[in-house]
């Protein structure tokens, strides 16, 4: 490789490539939030609020590759497993050429009427769903990074996730893992988040907004990027 410097967004992506080629000085930055993310922090932390019902959320593009590797289907099952539980799911994204088979596929589920499609939402009205929000599920079959999965977090929202490439990065031990993505496994995860007391849930959320917000933070990695700059000087 012919660059000073290679800069990759996760330890896993790095991994992936230096085992098969050789590059020059392999540098981990993480994405950032927004410049002015700790505004947000300071809005959220220590708002005590619970839902009577769990608020789900999922974001993603409905396209068929999409819904594939963001275990969509997969989610769909799990939470048919868990009708009995009080919650509303929600699925935003851009509409695509999997939309009407998505919808096939929720109306012969048992939850049809706990499912809610949010297609093309302005960004002020997600981020608004975001922090309203409980749960965030996206067990992936593979990530970059998993921006959206940061977004929520950032939000307060606690995920789930898969171990599958940088998503475990992403939630480190605080977020919960599924090791297979298959429905029991989620709806396992699910429930163990549900069974949880408000007082319990409130923990969770805080402690995912706290790292979310110094691992991702926009100062954090400007300084990374800075570092690198001088030691190639």
């Amino acid at each position: 490789c012919i660059a000073d410097a290679n800069i990759f967004i996760s330890n896993d992506q790095k991994n992936q490539i230096i085992s098969h080629l050789k590059v020059n000085n392999p540098y981990v930055v993480y994405s950032s939030l927004e410049k002015d993310h700790s505004e947000v922090y300071s809005k959220i932390k220590n708002f005590k609020s619970f839902n009577k019902t769990t608020i789900i959320v999922s974001t993603l593009w409905l396209s068929k590759p999409s819904i594939a590797r963001k275990g969509l289907y997969e989610t769909l099952d799990a939470l048919e497993i868990l009708n009995d539980q009080s919650f509303i799911f929600y699925i935003v994204g851009k509409k695509d050429d999997f939309y009407k088979d998505l919808i096939k596929k929720i109306e012969k589920l048992k939850i049809k009427d706990k499912v809610k499609i949010l297609t093309d939402l302005p960004s002020t009205d997600k981020i608004k769903l975001l922090e309203s929000a409980d749960l965030y599920v996206q067990p992936s079959y593979c990530e970059g990074l998993g921006n959206a999965v940061i977004e929520a977090m950032s939000r307060g929202c606690f995920p789930i996730v898969s171990r599958f490439a940088s998503q475990p990065e992403v939630v480190s031990n605080i977020g919960y893992i599924v090791n297979e993505v298959c429905k029991i496994n989620i709806a396992e995860k699910i429930l163990t988040y549900l069974n949880q007391t408000d007082e319990k849930k409130y923990i969770l959320k805080n402690k995912i907004l706290d790292f979310s917000h110094e691992k991702f933070s926009y100062d954090f990695h400007l300084k990374k990027v800075k570092e690198i700059f001088k030691s190639l000087n």
